[in-house]
């Protein structure tokens, strides 16, 4: 490993835009999403109901672009987005537990939170205003990076607009997985980590993926402009 990576992966990106400390920078981010985005699309899936999905590709993206150890997590989680709670998971007994259908993924890797499907939120905010007739703050596509440390204890008073926990559940993640370990799987997993470059690499408005016949094909990239972070 060059002293040149090693400088460049031992500074924090610090702008005042997007927060104080980050793991890969708002571009990075953003161009990660649009990749996985553009896949799961093409592939007719639902992006917003695809977690395990942008976590997965994610984990894989960031493991060969950058050298990060990135760990895949699956379970409860609850975020307080602009004074909009937003949870994953099922009540039981006054509890939110975790549960095949009822669960969040995200990754973790060097002491941050990181959930690429985050520019999602502010449509999962408004579905969720439908379904319970609540009044929500309006917000607009951010990134969502976080430090670990800074998670708060487990609670569904999420007073603060920074709150956010996180419950693990190992052995979902596993069944998870198990799930989706096929050669079909492993492929896009692949097409996503081939098709993406780092900036400051020019990157351009397509991927590369191949059809049901085999043949590849351009895909236009799909995603939202992000305007900062979570």
């Amino acid at each position: 490993m060059s002293p040149e990576f090693i400088r460049e992966r031992s500074v924090m990106i610090s702008n005042e835009n997007i927060g104080p400390e980050f793991l890969i920078p708002l571009v990075d981010f953003e161009r990660i999403h649009k990749v996985i985005n553009t896949i799961i699309r093409n592939e007719g899936s639902i992006p917003e109901q695809s977690c395990i999905l942008f976590s997965i590709y994610g984990a894989e993206i960031l493991s060969e672009h950058y050298g990060i150890n990135a760990n895949v997590c699956t379970g409860v989680a609850a975020y307080n987005i602009e004074g909009n709670p937003v949870f994953w998971g099922k009540m039981v007994s006054d509890c939110l537990i975790s549960n095949k259908d009822a669960y969040h993924s995200w990754i973790e890797a060097e002491g941050f939170v990181i959930d690429f499907m985050a520019p999602f939120l502010p449509k999962l905010i408004q579905m969720q205003q439908e379904h319970f007739c609540q009044k929500i703050n309006p917000v607009q596509p951010k990134m969502f990076q976080r430090k670990l440390l800074n998670m708060c204890k487990p609670t569904l008073d999420l007073s603060s607009k920074n709150d956010f926990f996180l419950i693990k559940n190992n052995e979902l993640l596993e069944r998870l997985l198990d799930d989706n370990s096929n050669a079909g799987f492993e492929y896009f997993k692949k097409v996503a980590s081939d098709n993406y470059q780092r900036p400051p690499k020019i990157m351009g408005d397509k991927i590369s993926v191949e059809d049901k016949n085999l043949n590849v094909i351009d895909v236009p990239l799909v995603g939202a402009k992000l305007v900062g972070s979570w």
